[in-house]
Parts: C-alpha cells; sequence; structure tokens
C-alpha cells in the first residue's frame, strides 16, 4: 500500500489489511522488524522498560507491575498479547484503551515507514504499539513478549530489567520441544550486566548458562527470593539491592502468587516502594480478563485462556478452591496445543463436557478432543460452535449451584464472550 494508496478507513480495515501482507502469520527473526523500527527512529530513553516472556504468566505479570506502578504515582504504558474481544487492548496508558483513529495514525506510521518490506501482523502491530508509547512518554513501559523471546518482534527494544515467569512446553513448532529448548529461547530477552528475574520454579541448565554467558544478572526464585504458602495466604521474603525483605499475610487473589511474588520482586529492584498495606490490596483486587474471570451471568460462568499443560494444572488447583454441585466444561483448542498432557490433570474430576471448533484455521477439531476425553470416561458432546456449546451448557446448568467453566484458548474466550453478551 505505502503513500501512494489510500490508507484504511478504520480499525478494522487496517486489520484485515494487516492479515494480508504477509505470507506466514508467525515468522521468526528480528532483521525486517529492526530495520522499520529504527526507521521510525523511536526512543525510550524517558522510561524504564520492562520486557516480561515466559510460557504461562506473562499477562498478570504485565498487570501487577502496571498497578503497582501506578500505585506509586507513575505513569505506565502496557503492550500485551492476543486480545480477547477488542483489538485495543493490546495497548494500555494508565490503564486506558485508546481511540481506535490513535491505533490507525500509528498504523499509518508504521506502513509508511516499512516501505517494501514485509512484516507479519503481530510485528506491524508490536510496531504500531511502540510508536504510540513513544509519543505519550510514559514513565513506565512495560512490553509482553509474544510466543518466543530471543526472536520475538518485541525484543528489538532495549529494557531496563527482563523478567521470564514461568519454562513449559508450548509452541514447539517455533520454539523446540525440550524444556532446554524453550528455555534457550525465553531466555534471549536477558541483557549483558542488566538485571533479569526468573519467576520459574525450576529453570532449565540452557537459561542459567545464558545468563552466565552473557554477564546478565539473573535473580531467581527460591535463591534471591521464596515463596511461602500458609493457611491464611503467603509470605513473600528474600533479599536484593543489598537488603533483605519479608511481606507476610498476602492474600490468595485472583491472579496467580506465583506471579504476583515475580512482579513484588521485580518492583524492589526497581526501587519502588509500596506499603504492605498498598500491596496487600493490590494482590485483592487485580484482575484481567480471561484469567479466572467470572462472567456477570444468571449461571456461575468462570473463563481462562489455559492452554498448555502448566495452564490446565493451575486450573485445576483453582477448581478445587471453588464448591459447586456440578462442573460443566466449555472447551475449545488450537491443534497446534498438546490436547493429551492439557487435559490429562482433569482425569478424575467428575464434570460434562461441550466440546467445540474456534473460529481459527488452527482449530483442533471437536471429535480428537473428545477422543482424549473418552479415556476418562466423561460425558462429552461436540457442538458446531462455541456459541451452540454455550447454549447447551447453559440449558444443562440447572441452577447457580452448578459451575461452568469455558478454557483452552483466546479464541474460546472470546467467542464464549460474545456469545454471552446482549
Amino acid at each position: 500500500m505505502n503513500e501512494h494508496h489510500q490508507h484504511p478507513a478504520n480499525l478494522a480495515g487496517w486489520l484485515s489489511y494487516l492479515e494480508k501482507i504477509h505470507p506466514a502469520q508467525i515468522d521468526m527473526g528480528l532483521e525486517r522488524v529492526a530495520a522499520v523500527y529504527e526507521r521510525l527512529n523511536i526512543n525510550f530513553d524517558f522510561a524504564r522498560v520492562i520486557l516480561v516472556g515466559g510460557t504461562n504468566g506473562k499477562g498478570s505479570t504485565c498487570r501487577y507491575l502496571e498497578l503497582m506502578a501506578q500505585r506509586i504515582g507513575l505513569t505506565t504504558a502496557v503492550y500485551s498479547s492476543p486480545h480477547i474481544t477488542d483489538y485495543r487492548e493490546r495497548v494500555r496508558f494508565n490503564q486506558a484503551l485508546l481511540a481506535e483513529q490513535q491505533h490507525c495514525a500509528a498504523f499509518a506510521q508504521v506502513e509508511t515507514a516499512r516501505k517494501d518490506t514485509s512484516l507479519t501482523y503481530f510485528e506491524f502491530g508490536t510496531l504500531a504499539a511502540l510508536q504510540l508509547m513513544a509519543e505519550r512518554r510514559p514513565d513506565v513501559i512495560i512490553l509482553e513478549v509474544g510466543l518466543g523471546g530471543r526472536l520475538d518482534a518485541v525484543n528489538i527494544v532495549e529494557p531496563d530489567v527482563s523478567v521470564i515467569t514461568t519454562i513449559d512446553l508450548d509452541h514447539q513448532a517455533w520454539l523446540g520441544d525440550t524444556r532446554e529448548q524453550i528455555g534457550f529461547e525465553k531466555a534471549g530477552i536477558m541483557r549483558p550486566h542488566k538485571p533479569c528475574v526468573v519467576g520459574e520454579l525450576d529453570p532449565p541448565d540452557s537459561l542459567r548458562k545464558h545468563a552466565q554467558q552473557i554477564a546478565a544478572k539473573a535473580w531467581f526464585r527460591n535463591q534471591d527470593f521464596q515463596i511461602e504458602h500458609h493457611e491464611q495466604g503467603w509470605t513473600l521474603h528474600g533479599s536484593c539491592n543489598g537488603q533483605s525483605f519479608r511481606l507476610t499475610d498476602l492474600p490468595v487473589g485472583q491472579l496467580p502468587t506465583q506471579n504476583a511474588a515475580t512482579a513484588l520482586f521485580t518492583a524492589k529492584l526497581l526501587e519502588w516502594t509500596l506499603t504492605d498495606h498498598q500491596i496487600r490490596e493490590l494482590i485483592a483486587t487485580a484482575t484481567l480478563p480471561g484469567r479466572m474471570e467470572s462472567l456477570a451471568h444468571s449461571h456461575r460462568i468462570i473463563l481462562d485462556v489455559a492452554h498448555n499443560p502448566q495452564a490446565t494444572g493451575y486450573l485445576r488447583s483453582r477448581i478445587e478452591l471453588l464448591s459447586y454441585r456440578r462442573l460443566i466444561f466449555i472447551l475449545g483448542m488450537l491443534s497446534d496445543k498438546d490436547s493429551q498432557a492439557s487435559l490429562e490433570v482433569f482425569r478424575d474430576l467428575p464434570a460434562t463436557w461441550y466440546v467445540a471448533p474456534l473460529d481459527s484455521p488452527r482449530s483442533a477439531k471437536p471429535e480428537v478432543l473428545q477422543s482424549v476425553l473418552a479415556k476418562s470416561n466423561q460425558p462429552s458432546f461436540v457442538c458446531e460452535s462455541v456459541e451452540q456449546a454455550c447454549q447447551q451448557a447453559l440449558e444443562s446448568a440447572s441452577d447457580t449451584e452448578d459451575l461452568i467453566i469455558g478454557f483452552g484458548s483466546f479464541y474460546t474466550v472470546s467467542a464464549i464472550k460474545q456469545a454471552l453478551t446482549p
């Protein structure tokens, strides 16, 4: 398109255009995106930049960091993906979304700067988000890395601090099929002589080795900070910047404790001073769409984007804390996810399943998911769409004592929300 052609008139037009301009949805490598980034002449010297990577927990770690920074009076910008119902969710300024026209203006700038360089949908969107942040000059910029690390478009930015949340098997087609290979890819967001906080309980050797090789200042869970769970909640203790600290009586919030701990340690490193009361209140109230999200509905409905074994394991642990009479699942997954390992954790949990295809060429066939569930002898029904699965789940849930949980993908959560929005 570029200068000689008319730009799309609205956000929907731009997104449709972005889907068509590159032959592959995912194209690992930084050369193309770095070239356009340089032409945009973006500079983040005015802000503290935090790069957040890992397999699970990136979104909620970004959310905790955003809320902590705001609590001490700093202005914030957050870039995260994918979105659930509205593309504008990908960029937040002081927790608010921007107008569609502001996104369109940034897309136009990237389009002009890219000349004949081909960009994927994600690369184009990442550059537009960085352009929006450069124009607004917040105090803190929090960037969620996409599916990878080393070769992810977000990694063109120079961070002050890197954060790696967890390492698990996911996106094996691009990142490798062992934790060692995936650990190496995730470690690519570390920088020489700069701090990196690792929240993973058992980081692969490849990650530790990479930190040593580039002389990154890596801080590890269970080495530099520890979580102690107890009946009333949990305690975080450790030491950084030459000082030890201990935070007690922390509540179990809606977002995972592990990510709260990783974000809290990062805040300590950055010398953000929050009171114990502020920290407890923040953990107790922090929410994020699609993460153990309770829908306002006549039935009890919880949505979660869990789509790999580590995430479904966490979902299972949260279900155990809930009381209900009958459990009903709405499930849709992508075909490149390990459905067998992801669903294994529910094998001994009595439930009824409604399985549906997703609105994506990568959708897993419902019959394949049903055959995985068949091993646990649980009743499962194949539906034509997520909408139909919602309808059947609601009809089979007799009252408010039954619990409906929709999970398996961002696509699943998005489709359920759209189906249930009047």
